[in-house]
């Protein structure tokens, strides 16, 4: 499967897009602190959360495809309100964050035997034609 681009959205049966949203263990992330938020992710970039940058590049260019946000359960308030109104958000899922980055993408990898694409919640500059290229690398691979 070649995915031409510019596509305005892509039809990815059974892919599933893992976004990483936790942060270290007791660690507080400075730029957090200091917009007085609890995760990097939350930051805001032109009046929106840095989540919302990298979701409303999923859900606008990608038409299927079930996507994760793996974060501490303390953070899914948080997220949910940052996430809130944005369409194509019944298919986000918020999944617990497991104590490091290996084991959070297996947790919210979970049973799925698809294709995964794994990105990071505060990659507010992620492009579709960066998501594109992990979609073709995943023709012949079982991770991008």
């Amino acid at each position: 499967m070649t995915v031409p681009f510019p596509h305005p959205r892509v039809p990815v049966p059974g892919v599933r897009l893992v976004v990483l949203a936790a942060q270290r263990k007791d660690v507080a992330n400075p730029l957090a602190e200091r917009f007085g938020v609890s995760h990097k992710c939350l930051i805001p970039l032109h009046g929106m959360p840095l989540i919302r940058h990298v979701m409303t590049t999923l859900t606008t260019h990608f038409a299927q495809g079930t996507i994760v946000v793996s974060v501490e359960p303390e953070a899914f308030d948080a997220v949910r309100g940052a996430l809130a109104g944005l369409p194509g958000a019944s298919r986000i899922e918020l999944c617990p964050a497991a104590s490091n980055l290996a084991d959070s993408v297996l947790v919210a990898a979970g049973t799925h035997d698809g294709p995964l694409v794994i990105t990071t919640a505060d990659h507010a500059l992620l492009q579709p034609a960066s998501i594109f290229t992990m979609l073709t690398a995943l023709e012949t691979n079982d991770v991008a």
